[in-house]
């Protein structure tokens, strides 16, 4: 009989063997590129580092500056532009170590283990790891700092956060809501003082390239005007109400699709954290709440022509920790395992779908006046229009697929032993009923 300790042994080794090729299989199989606002960011980049010359575009010059060490890179192998269009990957590699370095004496180490294999194949990281996008590198330098402000230096963390959000000006409102819930919690004006520094930060940052602090670049920005009540409006015009129901339940951009595993972050076993994690978790959860009721009001709230709830990337993190925390800590009631198996089954269909089909068979949706079918539509929801209609798989895309479904079928079984042990005792007592020969008419 194997004992427990051999078991953990073993178990750590699997994990960090998942953990590794994986990241392997990530690099070699995503379809990398550069596009849309992506490239909006490396053309800036490329005058920066060409012409000396800083550019006034509307997005943040933070995330993109952190990918200047790559750039020589370009002259060694493939091209500047191969190595840009990785660094979101590179990025993503990084908060993965950082995660594992905050974590490993907190909880124990299989939760860890399996919250990192879960942001890797699990969720809406693999997809956004595929472009030179904004949002990873807000999502995980934010996401380890509001770690590093509980469990490691409080300094640096705060620091880390105010760097990842100003990346993402619009992040400002979550970085407020944590600050104020620390105030709060801790009965400290100081952490007040963490957002009027990334506001400061924005406005100078506007200053430097735009000759003006109150210049934002998105002055007069608005998308056209269709058949939808609030469209053609600019800035943040949307319903608030309307914008919330929709970045939570829309069947194209909702959370509850898109990051299942934030309906386990009140569940029993969250509950049993010890009081620091359980309060990085809570910063968490206020800065995603600060994100949903900016990007609520904003006209764009679906991000454009982007897979899933594009400005909400950072709801992966606490749902893949919750989803981890609630797969160590399985119960033997059927109802919840059944519902844990279900997330877990969502949250894998998340993180391949969007690696390998992305935004496949949704042409239609590219037209201004058709775009609302991606958002609201069951059939042509990201999520489910490969199965509407039937995608062709490439190499590459086939190897990201297998090798996601092997991580899922290691994850899964101890719940699916959990459920066939409640199936056998259940049949067990069916069948002592059928032979205790109290049947009749």
């Amino acid at each position: 009989m194997v004992s427990q300790t051999s078991y953990e042994r073993r178990s750590k080794r699997i994990e960090i063997t998942l953990i590794v090729v994986g990241l392997i299989v990530l690099f070699f199989c995503l379809p990398y590129a550069i596009t849309g606002d992506g490239y909006i960011r490396f053309r800036a980049l490329r005058r920066l580092v060409n012409a000396d010359r800083v550019v006034s575009m509307a997005y943040s010059m933070i995330g993109p500056l952190f990918a200047l060490p790559l750039w020589p890179l370009g002259k060694v192998y493939q091209s500047a532009e191969w190595w840009i269009a990785r660094f979101n990957f590179f990025v993503f590699t990084a908060g993965l170590l950082f995660f594992y370095r905050l974590l490993r004496d907190r909880i124990d180490g299989a939760v860890v283990r399996r919250f990192l294999l879960i942001l890797m194949f699990a969720s809406m990281f693999p997809n956004h790891l595929k472009d030179f996008y904004g949002e990873v590198f807000t999502a995980v330098v934010v996401g380890v700092a509001v770690l590093a402000t509980q469990l490691g230096s409080p300094r640096w963390g705060w620091s880390g956060m105010v760097v990842g959000a100003v990346n993402t000006p619009a992040s400002m409102v979550g970085l407020g809501a944590t600050s104020v819930s620390q105030t709060v919690t801790r009965r400290r004006f100081r952490f007040l003082l963490v957002p009027i520094a990334g506001v400061l930060l924005v406005l100078a940052e506007s200053w430097i390239r735009r000759g003006s602090p109150w210049l934002s670049g998105y002055e007069g920005n608005a998308g056209a005007e269709t058949i939808l009540t609030y469209s053609g409006r600019p800035g943040f015009s949307y319903p608030l109400l309307f914008g919330l129901l929709s970045l939570l339940f829309s069947f194209g951009k909702g959370l509850v699709f898109f990051a299942p595993g934030l309906l386990l972050s009140f569940t029993g076993a969250m509950s049993s954290l010890p009081e620091k994690l359980a309060r990085c978790y809570r910063l968490w959860l206020w800065f995603l709440a600060g994100m949903l009721v900016v990007y609520a009001k904003w006209w764009a709230w679906y991000g454009g022509w982007t897979w899933g709830p594009r400005f909400l990337l950072f709801a992966a993190i606490p749902a893949a920790f919750a989803l981890a925390v609630s797969l160590e800590r399985t119960e033997r009631s059927v109802s919840k395992n059944l519902l844990l198996l279900g997330i877990l089954t969502l949250s894998f269909w998340v993180g391949m779908s969007g690696a390998v089909f992305g935004l496949g068979g949704l042409e239609d949706c590219r037209a201004a006046d058709y775009e609302f079918l991606c958002w609201y539509v069951p059939e042509f929801s990201a999520l489910w229009r490969p199965f509407v209609v039937g995608l062709p798989l490439e190499g590459k895309g086939v190897v990201s697929l297998a090798y996601g479904l092997v991580v899922f079928v290691y994850l899964a079984v101890p719940v699916v032993g959990m459920l066939g042990r409640a199936a056998s005792e259940g049949l067990g007592v069916a069948g002592a009923y059928l032979r205790s020969g109290r049947w009749g008419f």
